[in-house]
């Protein structure tokens, strides 16, 4: 039997709703803020003993074939305007008026990437395209953004591929200090442009506190079993995170 599990992770409480088809099986747990993954893994071992009348779970996960996380973390930041700056690189400049065509929007827009815009040429031949787009991450970086989101072409048109083949060769993921760059095609294949950047930059905001979940739930033997995280990675990957958190402070403090 394949189950979807739900998972809310609210400032005080942790819900988790199971269902497998037919029926719903849920519960609640105190959120641990220090370490977001052990409320999470003590919902699901609670639950399981509901589903199967003792707890397991192993054998809940093992039966599960979704799990949907949501947390009011990234939700709050997006709300409070508290999240990172976003920059954004595109290839058709109209596209700021499509993102503000409501004041709610254009408000949003403001808050969250304001004048951090670049356009390029996709078109352009490899050499020039390599050097404008690395020029204007650089400028977009050191207008302080600390997300990047490229909306370029169709949902399915070679621009957005194209640039990323670029930017991980100039901005490998393993190398500290480079910024995490977003593509819209990766979140949805809507048409609509403004929708698919709009997916894009709202989970560049809420990103940010799921990276400190994922490094404490890589540390722990009893998830990831002989995989947990040697020595090496999870010294990077805390220094990742801890350079997350001093660049959102940063942005809070010149906000």
């Amino acid at each position: 039997m394949e189950r979807m599990i739900n998972i809310d992770n609210g400032g005080t409480l942790t819900d988790v709703c199971v269902w497998d088809g037919q029926d719903f099986n849920y519960t609640k747990t105190l959120t641990t803020p220090f370490d977001l993954s052990k409320c999470l893994f003590d919902g699901l071992t609670k639950v399981s003993a509901s589903v199967f009348g003792t707890a397991d779970l192993e054998a809940l996960l093992h039966s599960t074939n979704l799990i949907r996380y949501s947390t009011t973390q990234g939700t709050n930041a997006l709300l409070e305007r508290k999240g990172p700056r976003i920059g954004l690189v595109t290839d058709d400049v109209a596209v700021v008026e499509e993102l503000r065509s409501t004041e709610s929007e254009a408000r949003l827009f403001d808050d969250l990437i304001g004048p951090r815009v670049v356009v390029i040429d996709p078109r352009a031949d490899e050499e020039t395209l390599i050097f404008d787009v690395v020029q204007q991450v650089n400028r977009l970086t050191t207008d302080g953004a600390a997300r990047i989101v490229v909306a370029v072409g169709d949902a399915d048109g070679p621009g957005e591929p194209r640039l990323r083949n670029i930017l991980l060769r100039k901005y490998p993921r393993h190398l500290l200090g480079s910024v995490p760059v977003l593509y819209t095609w990766e979140f949805t294949a809507d048409r609509v442009r403004s929708r698919r950047i709009w997916s894009a930059v709202i989970n560049g905001v809420v990103a940010a506190p799921l990276m400190a979940i994922i490094m404490l739930m890589a540390m722990r033997r009893d998830v990831m079993g002989r995989f947990v995280l040697p020595r090496l990675l999870w010294a990077i990957g805390w220094l990742c995170t801890v350079i997350m958190a001093v660049v959102v402070a940063i942005m809070f403090a010149t906000w």
